[in-house]
């Protein structure tokens, strides 16, 4: 799996399956199809056209439970439309340009032989952190689905 930033090799990907119980193809499309069900199901979801790729990241990012995919899918799309400022289109040089100087945040682009990836934040006391905090929470938010190694179109989910 490659987005061009962030590389996961199938080996990793094959070992996160597996140490929760996904590696077995029929297992993952029997737990995706699950979640997908119960996505349908939602009336308060504003957007169920979730790809198989996000629903099963979603699964194994919660240790291979569906109950707790569906917990965490909720989470963010009431997050979404709680606080809708957080998630919108930005452009990052214009609309946060305030975290521009007061923040270093990256991601390593491989993950290390024992299949962790390193994140680098580093904050600089050039102003009060109060003036640019909520931009770095929209940075965070825009920039997590490409630094976390997830993909995308995580972004673009939850209405």
């Amino acid at each position: 799996m490659n987005n061009n930033l962030i590389e996961l090799t199938t080996e990793t990907l094959e070992a996160i399956r597996k140490s929760h119980n996904l590696d077995d193809p029929d297992r993952r499309k029997e737990a995706v199809d699950a979640l997908r069900e119960w996505v349908m199901k939602q009336e308060h979801l504003l957007k169920k056209d979730f790809t198989d790729r996000y629903l099963e990241w979603r699964i194994l990012t919660r240790k291979g439970s569906v109950e707790r995919a569906k917990h965490m899918i909720d989470k963010i799309c009431t997050l979404r439309t709680l606080y809708p400022h957080f998630f919108g289109v930005f452009n990052v040089k214009k609309d946060l340009k305030n975290i521009e100087g007061n923040i270093v945040c990256f991601a390593l682009p491989e993950v290390i032989n024992t299949d962790v990836r390193v994140y680098i934040v580093k904050f600089y006391n050039r102003e009060p952190i109060s003036s640019y905090f909520t931009n770095f929470l929209r940075y965070v938010l825009l920039a997590r689905p490409v630094l976390w190694g997830s993909f995308i179109e995580y972004s673009k989910y939850c209405g």
